[in-house]
């Protein structure tokens, strides 16, 4: 019985960011987004006009970084071509980005970037099927190249 809560115990003190893909013993630090490659924000931007996109850094280093959040398009033309969509890039007048960069620290192994959306602007969009490319970019670090981004869709109808 003491074995079993010690194995529960050392489970729930494991790292938040804890995904399979994900390389502690790296001495340099990786930063991955956390979610899904796509979200679809189609029946919630309007309830709830911010999404937060979480990152996470991996490895042993104490060193701080700078990490920012940009808008890439060729993430969005990457996955038009992957699924045979024609999802149209989401115009800048559209959204914000509050705080686009962070310096991340020893002790942060986790961090957020918010993306407000102006719903009206949204809303005067002629209809179609709209995306915000958003990737993890730093010249100070590694960024994964696979789970460095992640894409915001809105429909217009």
């Amino acid at each position: 019985m003491k074995r079993i809560l010690w194995i529960l115990l050392a489970a729930t003190l494991l790292p938040a960011c804890s995904d399979d893909y994900l390389v502690y013993e790296t001495a340099a630090p990786t930063v991955y987004v956390l979610g899904e490659e796509f979200n679809d924000l189609t029946d919630t931007y309007e309830q709830s006009p911010e999404f937060t996109v979480r990152a996470c850094r991996s490895g042993n280093s104490t060193a701080a970084f700078a990490v920012a959040l940009v808008v890439e398009t060729s993430a969005l033309v990457d996955y038009n071509l992957k699924t045979g969509s024609a999802m149209q890039l989401l115009p800048a007048t559209c959204y914000r980005i509050p705080r686009p960069a962070i310096t991340s620290t020893a002790d942060m192994p986790q961090f957020a970037f918010n993306v407000q959306f102006d719903v009206k602007a949204i809303r005067a969009l002629p209809a179609g099927d709209y995306a915000l490319p958003v990737s993890i970019s730093s010249t100070e670090v590694t960024v994964n190249p696979e789970t460095g981004r992640m894409l915001l869709g809105i429909s217009v109808r």
